[in-house]
Order: structure tokens, then C-alpha cells, then sequence
């Protein structure tokens, strides 16, 4: 086998996971569509949860490593900077979603109860984003840029739960067709609509305006 047969393997896992879901998708699949026998595959991988796993890993710690360098400059001196910040992350989490649609199916597909015996996927690779985010706007709630009064966990919820709803399902325009992360004007205002959102939910200090 060549030595990035393991990355066609991962590669295919993906684009069936995000499409079926994982009870929906048989290694006879992966196989097939990786141009793989199964046994190669579970030599590489072991069995189809492992490979999930390592589906999700490869996908979700690009995530991680984006959201960290994105967190690593939020500053929260004073309400300007704060405000900055938090639009920058939330710029940075939909920028993500847009850039690799296969997050936003596999995240549906989870809060449709698919693979729901593999329990550590949130703890092992949401929990760390939105710790990193929690602890970086810590500081903006103690001085009061940020409402403390607001759950801060859940406005994170909120805006994954919007993204990628939105990169999965789209919206339905007067006209009957589905628009998603793939129409730029569309895009464009679901952007700014999230923004607003936020910016209000978390009381920062005057009014978002789109650049």
C-alpha cells in the first residue's frame, strides 16, 4: 500500500460520514469508495468507530488549532478591544465552517443522536474551544465589557448550533431555493445577522456595524 493510502481512507470516511452519518455508513462503503479492502482498512484504523474517531480528530483539531490562534489575540483591555475580539472570534468559527463544509454535517449529524455510543467526540474536541474562548473573554465579564449576567456557555452554543445549521440546511428564499455557505451575498448576511445577534446578547457597547 502507498503511504497515503491512510489519508484516502480518512479522506472517504469523511465525505460518507458527513453525507450518511456513521450508523448510515458501512465499511463496505469506505472501502469501495477509498478503493480499499476493509481488512487494509481495519490494519490502519482497527474497526469503523476507531475510524471515525480518527475522521472526526483530523477535522476537529484543525478546528481547535484555528479557534486557538484566533483566541491567542483577543485582548480585553478595555470595551473597544473586547468588542473587537469577540467579533473577530466569531468571524473565525464561521470562516472555519465555510472553508471545510464537512464539520457542519458531521456536527448535524450528532445532534441527531448519530453515533450516540461515542460520547467523547464533544468532551475531546468541542469542550477545548469553548474553554479557550471562556477563559481568554474571562476578563472582559469580570471588568463588565461583557454582561456577566449572560451564560456565556450557551451564547457559544448558540452561534456553533447557527453555523452549522446554516452550513448544513441553509435558508429557503422566497424564490423556493435552499441557499447555504456556498452563496457569498447569502453568506454575507447571515454573517452580519449572527454579529448583530451576539453583539447584543452579550450587551458589548454600542452598535455592530458590518465592514
Amino acid at each position: 500500500m502507498a503511504p497515503e493510502r491512510d489519508q484516502l481512507v480518512l479522506d472517504a470516511a469523511t465525505r460518507l460520514f458527513a453525507a450518511l452519518g456513521f450508523d448510515g455508513t458501512s465499511m463496505e462503503q469506505i472501502a469501495q469508495t477509498a478503493d480499499t479492502p476493509v481488512q487494509e482498512i481495519k490494519r490502519l484504523f482497527g474497526g469503523k468507530r476507531e475510524l471515525y474517531i480518527a475522521t472526526v480528530e483530523r477535522v476537529y483539531q484543525a478546528q481547535i488549532a484555528a479557534m486557538q490562534a484566533e483566541v491567542r489575540n483577543v485582548s480585553c483591555e478595555d470595551a473597544e478591544s473586547t468588542t473587537r475580539s469577540v467579533h473577530r472570534l466569531i468571524d473565525a468559527y464561521l470562516d472555519f465552517g465555510a472553508e471545510h463544509p464537512y464539520i457542519n454535517a458531521l456536527w448535524v449529524h450528532r445532534w441527531l443522536s448519530d453515533a450516540v455510543d461515542i460520547a467523547e467526540i464533544e468532551s475531546r474536541y468541542a469542550r477545548p474551544i469553548y474553554d479557550a474562548v471562556l477563559g481568554a473573554l474571562r476578563p472582559a465579564v469580570q471588568a463588565g465589557y461583557i454582561d456577566p449576567g449572560m451564560d456565556l456557555v450557551y451564547v457559544l452554543h448558540i452561534m456553533a448550533w447557527s453555523v452549522h445549521g446554516f452550513g448544513q440546511g441553509g435558508v429557503t428564499g422566497r424564490d423556493g431555493v435552499r441557499r447555504g455557505l456556498s452563496d457569498l451575498q447569502e453568506t454575507r448576511r447571515f454573517r452580519s445577522a449572527l454579529h448583530r445577534v451576539i453583539h447584543r446578547a452579550v450587551r458589548l457597547p454600542g452598535d455592530y456595524e458590518p465592514e
